[in-house]
This record gives C-alpha cells, sequence and structure tokens, in this order.
C-alpha cells in the first residue's frame, strides 16, 4: 500500500523522492532514509522483475520474476 503510493506520488511529477520520504514520515509515521527510499524507487522487484547483474561474460538483464508485481511496469519506469 505504502510502496505504491510512493510510486504514483512520484509519478504525478509534484513530489521528489524527498518529499515523499517527508509524507511517509508526517502521514503514517515510516522513518524511512533517504538512501533506503531512493532504493526502494529504484528497485525493479517492485515491478514484478528481478535484476541479474552482469557475471563473467554474460550481460546483466531484468527478467520477469515469479512474485506479483506491487506495481505496473509502466508505474515503475515512468
Amino acid at each position: 500500500m505504502y510502496v505504491k503510493e510512493c510510486f504514483e506520488l512520484i509519478n504525478t511529477g509534484l513530489h521528489n523522492c524527498e518529499g515523499v520520504r517527508k509524507l511517509l514520515l508526517t502521514k503514517y509515521g515510516i522513518r524511512v532514509s533517504k538512501q533506503n527510499m531512493w532504493n526502494m524507487l529504484n528497485n525493479a522487484a517492485y515491478s514484478g522483475r528481478i535484476y541479474i547483474p552482469e557475471f563473467k561474460k554474460e550481460e546483466e538483464m531484468v527478467v520477469s520474476g515469479l512474485h506479483d508485481a506491487i506495481v505496473s511496469i509502466e508505474l515503475f519506469e515512468s
């Protein structure tokens, strides 16, 4: 619930990462560090995908995971 709301607020263009972080604190009392907020908003797992880093001669890639997405791919990438 909170994660999806964060992505939606960022997507409106009215809030930046820091603004959403402060909103979580004032509205819900949830403390999130600046770095953790940034990491959350850039984590492909929330869109139902998994980031696989480069390994030996294979390139890095993002693949579909077996878990359900919290936010749509479109919302994540916007």
